[in-house]
């Protein structure tokens, strides 16, 4: 049987900005993974944050566009 994960929400932290990954496993077991964004700033390249994402968390690989747009409804706020 093969090990699938599925990603459930994408949750958004404002203080300390971060987005917090809901995964499904096979099992029905959620796991929440959070990442911390505390370099994010005016200057920040948000394309290569995500890419630095799914270089860490494989499974983000197909949820990238809806990650960048989360990581950039924080960065209005800062």
């Amino acid at each position: 049987m093969e090990f699938e994960r599925k990603l459930q929400k994408i949750k958004v932290r404002y203080f300390p900005p971060g987005i917090i990954l809901d995964i499904l496993d096979s099992d029905g077991y959620l796991d929440n993974k959070s990442i911390d964004l505390l370099n994010l700033n005016e200057n920040s390249d948000v394309q290569y944050l995500v890419h630095q994402i799914n270089e860490k968390e494989p499974l983000t690989i197909k949820y990238k566009s809806k990650i960048q747009k989360v990581i950039e409804s924080i960065y209005i706020f800062i």
